[in-house]
């Protein structure tokens, strides 16, 4: 159910000092993945307002299933998602 209670977090910014922590860890070859108990779209366009959208390989939401499953529909949890 959607109570529209996210649009409430689309006028955010990041905190100040993220860009810099963020943009060091990409310069030391460290994969990034956004992980957010609410929309992955909604962290997703904060970090690209920011600029940092590029640093990251994905957005994933708690809601997301972060396994994968084969063609047979069986997990593949272990594996990884990247």
């Amino acid at each position: 159910m959607h109570d529209g209670s996210q649009g409430a977090f689309t006028g955010l910014a990041v905190h100040p000092d993220v860009p810099a922590g963020v943009r060091q860890l990409a310069e030391l070859g460290i994969r990034l993945v956004a992980l957010s108990s609410g929309s992955a779209s909604i962290a997703q366009r904060l970090l690209s307002d920011a600029g940092l959208g590029d640093a990251f390989e994905g957005f994933l939401s708690s809601g997301q299933q972060a396994g994968r499953r084969d063609s047979h529909g069986r997990s593949r949890a272990r594996e990884p998602m990247f």
